[in-house]
């Protein structure tokens, strides 16, 4: 299958145009503060937006979710399904509820970091922790596109929560 630009798949276009205008606007206008403060977040502000766009990249390129066969590898390596065996076996709502706030607690440790750096006026470790930052996120989104998967409760769907 053709590869198609995604924004035309949906009504995303007003917002790239807009974030497009946003960072003309900002390396015009060198010695504004605010200007400033908008090109060196925008990489880090983009992030959710790209991760959502992914889903049309993914379905632009024709790639079939790998899901079955990363599951496979569980039952290959350990023998079990290990979302369906854990899960059972330690049914416990403190430990779901804990390992929910984890998960939560990931969109923190990729802002919070950087913004205490840019509060701090650390400027130079800022802009080295949000490089690094979208290095890896390119990495890993790169890597999504190429073997993409959606999570076991997205196989073999939800277990009955504790």
């Amino acid at each position: 299958p053709r590869l198609r630009w995604s924004c035309s798949a949906h009504s995303w276009s007003p917002v790239v145009v807009n974030l497009l205008a946003l960072v003309a606007v900002a390396y015009r206008s060198e010695g504004d503060r605010a200007a400033r403060s908008i090109r060196e977040w925008l990489p880090l502000a983009l992030v959710p937006l790209l991760y959502v766009e992914l889903r049309w990249v993914i379905a632009g390129t024709g790639r079939p979710h790998a899901d079955a066969m990363v599951a496979a590898w569980d039952v290959d390596l350990f023998g079990a399904d290990l979302f369906r065996a854990l899960a059972l076996r330690w049914h416990s709502l403190a430990l779901s509820e804990l390992l929910h706030l984890c998960y939560i607690s990931y969109y923190a440790i990729v802002y919070v970091p950087p913004a205490l750096l840019w509060l701090r006026g650390r400027h130079r470790a800022f802009a080295t922790t949000a490089y690094a930052t979208i290095v890896v996120y390119t990495i890993c989104f790169i890597s999504f596109v190429l073997r993409p998967v959606d999570g076991p409760r997205f196989l073999s769907g939800p277990l009955a929560a504790p």
